[in-house]
């Protein structure tokens, strides 16, 4: 059994390593990305999120996220994430929150880019 920080973890690895398959192994068939300041959806379903993933995966190459902060309650991860290799932006932070349920992400949260 793998805890909602390995979860996290593994998903951050795979999103790295630009690996769709490994990545989208991290999530439920029903997660749901939501933008943390208004709850409007961004993806719902795993299909729209490899969909979605895979072309930035592939239109943004150099992309990585580190995480500066995690913290864990119950089944939820906060991580603070430095995002770099965008072309033509700057580096930024967000704060993403992982909802872990059944050893897969099943809701995620992510403020606008600051």
């Amino acid at each position: 059994m793998h805890t909602a920080l390995e979860i996290v973890e593994r998903q951050l690895e795979t999103y790295n390593a630009r690996d769709i398959a490994g990545f989208a192994a991290c999530f439920s068939d029903d997660i749901v990305v939501m933008d943390l300041d208004t709850n409007a959806v961004r993806t719902s379903g795993l299909g729209a999120l490899r969909e979605f993933y895979g072309a930035q995966f592939l239109r943004w190459p150099l992309q990585r996220s580190r995480v500066t902060n995690r913290q864990q309650v119950g089944e939820y991860v906060t991580d603070l994430e430095y995002i770099t290799g965008v072309p033509d932006r700057e580096p930024y932070f967000l704060l993403a929150i992982y909802r872990v349920r059944g050893e897969k992400i099943d809701r995620c949260w992510f403020t606008p880019r600051a």
